[in-house]
């Protein structure tokens, strides 16, 4: 879930989304998932943190766009 939703903050619903496509796309490139923790409390505090570590497997262009994903609502890349 993208960090809006988890804090309890009004969001929208398109961006929230994007976010999530990005999650599924970063799983789809590296095998991994994006926010990294031992318990859910810490991967949800690493979401709500935008604290994660880009794969160092992926190419410029995919880190380029993962960055633009897993940012502020206000910073996210949108689908138009």
């Amino acid at each position: 879930m993208a960090p809006e939703i988890l804090s309890l903050s009004p969001y929208n619903p398109e961006l929230a989304d994007v976010w999530s496509l990005g999650a599924t796309l970063y799983v789809m490139l590296t095998g991994k998932m994006p926010f990294p923790g031992e318990t859910k409390l810490q991967r949800i505090e690493n979401i709500v943190n935008l604290n994660y570590c880009p794969d160092p497997s992926l190419s410029f262009q995919a880190y380029q766009l993962i960055k633009s994903i897993f940012t502020s609502p206000q910073h996210r890349v949108t689908l138009l």
